[in-house]
């Protein structure tokens, strides 16, 4: 399992030993501080995730990305495993081609990474469309 752990700096102390038990019990774990990923601001990501009801965690909220949200960050990265993803997801068949255009025009209008990071995404884009494209309705 993959968790996304986003907290403010003045909470990452408390959160320390939850990330450090969580890599023991072989989860994989990336701890974003003072915001989210630099395609999603966080208010925005959250209101389109889905709230996983688990009593699993007392104190810790779960929440699973929206599709849409989660192949942009993968889009972003788009790294060989990120590939896989997306293509997993795609065969889902649950992304529309549109919803999925304007959620990446809204995504790059708020960018919070570098020029260059930006032009990267953008690239990433391009070459997920050139890639992909069959698979979207």
């Amino acid at each position: 399992m993959n968790i996304d752990l986003c907290i403010t700096e003045k909470d990452l102390d408390v959160y320390d030993w939850t990330v450090q038990y969580m890599k023991l019990k072989k989860f994989r774990v990336d701890v974003y501080v003072g915001g989210w990923f630099k395609t999603m601001p966080m208010h925005d990501y959250k209101k389109r995730a889905i709230f996983i009801d688990d009593k699993t965690y007392k104190n810790i909220s779960v929440y699973l990305m929206n599709l849409y949200d989660m192949t942009l960050t993968k889009i972003d990265r788009f790294n060989e495993k990120d590939i896989q993803d997306i293509e997993n997801i795609l065969m889902t068949k649950k992304i529309k081609r549109r919803e999925l255009q304007e959620r990446y025009e809204f995504c790059l209008k708020i960018y919070t990474g570098s020029a260059e990071e930006k032009q990267k995404f953008q690239k990433n884009y391009a070459d997920f469309l050139n890639l992909f494209s069959t698979l979207l309705r």
